[in-house]
Parts: structure tokens; sequence; C-alpha cells
């Protein structure tokens, strides 16, 4: 039986990365949601045709899509202290409330940071356009591939700080008009800021903020490659 091959692909809304094992990066550029087929489809038979010359046999293909900002939005959030079915029932019907960039419906997953205490609790939380969501499973599973849950490419940005060292501190991402900064606890996204890259006071401000006693690390090179490469490692997931 042919071996399984993981693909990480990101997915900002210009372009789609492929990255897995063997191979160098696939880039493919898209334009929208419904262009995903088409560049999962490329992707898929890139996979078979470098596994070809080992293996004669079409080898499966799992996917885990990451969505780049700005179609994922990171963020720490404070609600009232709810019922688990209630907070995600709250975040689902108003995301526009929490993401204030949300304009279409969205897939919002979140967890604790901590206990709740008194009447409140605090939970990280993200958000992707369903759109998008729906479009690139479907397109997984079109092209043949079996779909792993998706997620934002902040975890994915904190797995490649924690390679480097760094399990508490900050991740500072360079995305042309954007410095994305995520904030590590014990390896794990604990909060996160997208900021105006030009603003350099402010994203100063914010990275001492975050940053606590920990180090700060920025991640050189392409984001959406590192993102990609760092997929499977990424800890936190979009679908329901």
């Amino acid at each position: 039986m042919s071996r399984m091959r993981k693909v990480g692909v990101a997915v900002a809304p210009e372009v789609a990365l492929a990255v897995w094992p063997g191979a160098p990066p696939l880039r493919l550029p898209i334009r929208g949601p419904d262009s995903l087929a088409d560049a999962m489809g490329a992707i898929r038979e890139a996979v078979a045709g470098e596994a070809s010359a080992r293996d004669r046999r079409r080898p499966p293909v799992r996917v885990r899509v990451v969505f780049v900002p700005p179609l994922a939005d990171v963020r720490r959030i404070e609600l009232p202290r709810l019922r688990m079915e209630e907070t995600g029932a709250v975040l689902a019907r108003h995301p526009g409330r929490y993401f204030p960039a949300a304009r279409d419906p969205q897939v919002v997953a979140w967890s604790p940071l901590e206990r709740p205490t008194g009447g409140s609790q605090r939970l990280l939380a993200a958000a992707v356009p369903t759109v998008w969501v729906e479009a690139a499973r479907d397109a997984v599973l079109a092209a043949g591939g079996l779909p792993d849950d998706a997620v934002p490419a902040h975890p994915a940005w904190a797995a490649a700080g924690a390679v480097r060292g760094v399990r508490d501190g900050v991740v500072l991402v360079d995305l042309d008009a954007r410095a994305v900064v995520v904030a590590l606890r014990g390896g794990r996204v604990a909060d996160a800021a997208a900021l105006p890259a030009n603003d350099t006071a402010l994203v100063e401000s914010r990275l001492r903020e975050l940053a606590e006693e920990g180090a700060t690390v920025r991640l050189d090179g392409d984001p959406a490659k590192i993102a990609a490469v760092n997929a499977f490692r990424a800890a936190s997931k979009l679908t329901p």
C-alpha cells in the first residue's frame, strides 16, 4: 500500500502554497474561493507525479489547509461565563461583534485560556469566512484527498517559533502591510494582533506588552511557506 502523503496548504486571498516532504513548495495563484478546486487538483497531481518515480500507485494524500491573514483573524476575547455550547453559539451568531473585519458568515473556533473566574471567561478565538473553509474542504475532497482540520496560520507560526526554541514570548510575522504579533505561552497561542507594519511605535509597544518576560523571534522568510511547513504542528482547529 502506498504511504500516506501529508500536504500542508497555506491559503491567502490570491495564493495557495503547498508543501510536502521530498518536493519543493508549489505556489499557485488563485482568485477567490471558487478557484481553490483547480488549485487543489493541481496540487494532487503534483504529489502523484512526485511519487510516481518510486511507486506507480496513486498515493493517498491528507491535506491540512492553513488560512493566512486577512482571511484568518485570531484574538483574545472576554465573555460572560457560559456553558461550552452557549459560548460557541454566541460567537457564531455575532462574529462581527468580536472580529471587527468580519463582513460575511464565519466559521469560528475557540478554546479557553484559563479557568473561568467570577462571572467571566477569557478565550482565544479564531474566525475565517465560511465560504473559504467550505470551498477548501470541498476542493480537497474533489481532488481525491483527505481533508484534515483547517487551522488559522497563527498556531502554525507559533509552532515555528517553538521549533526555534521560543515557547514563552512572541513571534513576529511580516505580512506586507501588516505585522502579525503572536503571543506564546507554553508553545501555544495565547493572543494575537495584526498591526499596520509602518507604525513602528505601535508594533514595538504591542511586542513589549505581549512578550512579558519571554523572548521575541522574527520569522524571516515567506509567511505562507512557514505556515504550510508547520501546518501539521498547529494545535488549533477551525472545522467544527
